[in-house]
């Protein structure tokens, strides 16, 4: 028999563990939760560590208790919120319970812009299972709010408590999977027709593009359910035996936006826009090239919330653009007037380097033209933290650098 509980006193956290004949605790001192206010803890849970976060904030580890590898939850029962033996009373309302595989649901979680009030998002298809109690069963209670997570080796379980709502919920997979359908334009019917469904995860973008004589399809996915934004996004190559796209390489992505396919000379590139790791956006994108079959990681480039890249020449000079949507640091400050970044590949360096800052308001798309021989670059701004009234801009070329042309 093995059972672990939680144990919350007025200014520590105790994880309990008993099994084996033995009883073992784990104690978080200074974690003032019983201030009569909202609070999101997640206890993660696996091998000999012992992690708390507390509102997204900076985890607390321990290491002494091992944990069982593999933990059978068949015929097990949960405790929520009981004293038991213990004298003393206590008052709240659950409003979530969610069961999942999984191991540390910080990232599900955080960062938040109400970390206090944070909580795990279940799937649609959950919300009206049998098991979930009418409003009218709901007592109601003017006490202090807390919400817990406690996460397991095999399993999450998360227990959300706030007043006047209460709901439960069982799920093996939080892990949505939409998919995306390429269609084929029908000469005979004039239009086009389903050909591939193929799967993705939240797909942001399609890139198209030939290698040679083949041609390959590159997805960017950006999250799967919710909160994992750290998955494979995937290139597919056309099969021209069968005639369908199939599975090429999946290439690690990290909120993945955007892909750009380009060449120079003889060479294949690859570029992708990584948005959001779970925590911040202060993250590296990455060009790949293409070497030996496969795209392999070129050139690593620090981006803030990327969302596109476009690539342009002017004459003999090849220019990279990212679109920088906001700067979210890890301790929750959000940053929407930033900078976005031209780069420009260095002969000598054989890299891109910074060629020039442009301040942009969480811009979403770059986009290069030409006009006879004058060059432009117009931006896409969405929002700089107050108003999405916003003006675009659009950039004219002199000679070594891009100066403002135009606001639209």
């Amino acid at each position: 028999l093995f059972s672990s509980s939680l144990r919350l006193s007025q200014n520590k956290f105790h994880f309990l563990q008993k099994g084996h004949g033995s009883r073992k605790r784990i104690t978080f001192k200074a974690v003032g939760l019983d201030d009569n206010r909202w609070h999101t803890v997640v206890l993660a849970v696996t091998g000999r560590y012992t992690i708390l976060t507390v509102d997204c904030g900076t985890p607390l580890e321990e290491l002494e208790i091992p944990f069982p590898d593999n933990l059978d939850t068949t015929g097990s029962t949960f405790f929520i919120a009981s004293r038991r033996r213990w004298n003393g009373l206590f008052s709240g309302l659950i409003r979530q319970l969610v069961l999942l595989p999984g191991s540390d649901a910080t990232s599900q979680i955080c960062p938040s812009s109400e970390p206090r009030l944070s909580a795990l998002s279940v799937p649609q298809a959950l919300l009206h299972l049998p098991i979930k109690p009418s409003s009218t069963d709901l007592p109601l209670h003017p006490y202090g709010e807390t919400t817990k997570t406690l996460t397991l080796e095999s399993y999450r379980l998360c227990v959300s408590i706030k007043n006047q709502n209460v709901n439960w919920f069982l799920s093996k997979d939080a892990g949505d999977q939409e998919q995306s359908v390429i269609y084929k334009w029908s000469s005979r019917k004039l239009k086009f027709i389903h050909y591939q469904t193929l799967n993705t995860h939240s797909a942001r973008d399609w890139e198209a593009f030939n290698i040679q004589d083949e041609t390959f399809l590159a997805v960017a996915n950006h999250r799967q359910g919710n909160r994992n934004h750290n998955i494979d996004s995937v290139i597919y190559k056309w099969n021209p035996v069968i005639e369908f796209f199939e599975v090429n390489q999946t290439i690690p992505t990290t909120g993945a936006y955007d892909w750009e396919f380009f060449t120079i000379g003889p060479y294949y590139f690859l570029a992708v826009a990584n948005t959001f790791n779970g925590r911040s956006t202060v993250i590296d994108s990455t060009i790949y090239i293409w070497l030996g079959g496969m795209f392999q990681p070129y050139q690593f480039i620090t981006t803030f919330g990327a969302i596109d890249w476009e690539m342009f020449q002017i004459e003999n000079r090849v220019f990279l653009a990212v679109a920088n949507s906001q700067m979210l640091t890890e301790e929750g400050k959000i940053l929407y007037s930033i900078n976005s970044t031209i780069y420009e590949l260095s002969m000598t360096s054989q890299t891109f380097i910074k060629f020039q800052d442009i301040e942009t308001n969480s811009a979403l798309d770059w986009e290069y033209f030409t006009l006879g021989d004058d060059k432009f670059l117009v931006v896409a701004n969405s929002y700089d933290g107050n108003s999405y009234s916003l003006n675009s801009v659009i950039y004219s070329y002199q000679k070594y650098i891009y100066s403002v042309c135009v606001c639209v």
